[in-house]
């Protein structure tokens, strides 16, 4: 079964792509990368090609070689396979003796003991419960406190 499968796959092309624009798509990327827009793509190809296209339709290839780009990719990197060394570092990002559990909880209490740091600025937003919230004019405020 599988003899015939195979059979038939070697003697079908590959589909080509559906957009009439595809044989001028490495031509669209270059331009891409060269920071020419849709707009601009869509005139150079009327204008030197004499090939007429909409600047949609410049922006749906430039999207879907992006995206058979990106799938590419992430099949690739699916079938390389991490080397241990990478994965070692990852899993200790420190380097060093781990500290004890004595070390680490006296670290902790160290942390929440410590007042926060206050900074005052004219800026600081007040609250007041009792009134509405509203805009105020930066000179009002001033005159209010």
């Amino acid at each position: 079964m599988e003899d015939r499968f195979q059979d038939v796959l070697s003697s079908v092309d590959a589909k080509q792509g559906r957009s009439p624009l595809e044989p001028f798509g490495e031509f669209v990327d270059e331009l891409r990368r060269q920071g020419f827009t849709c707009r601009d793509i869509t005139a150079l190809l009327a204008e030197k090609c004499q090939f007429k296209t909409s600047k949609s339709a410049v922006s749906r290839l430039v999207r879907a070689r992006a995206r058979k780009r990106r799938k590419a990719a992430r099949q690739i990197s699916r079938h390389v396979a991490i080397p241990p060394t990478i994965v070692a570092k990852r899993a200790g990002l420190h380097s060093g003796p781990e500290p004890s559990e004595n070390e680490v909880q006296r670290r902790i209490a160290a942390m929440k003991a410590r007042k926060p740091a206050t900074v005052s600025s004219d800026n600081d937003f007040y609250f007041d419960p009792t009134e509405p919230l509203r805009l105020i004019d930066p000179g009002k405020r001033d005159s209010n406190e």
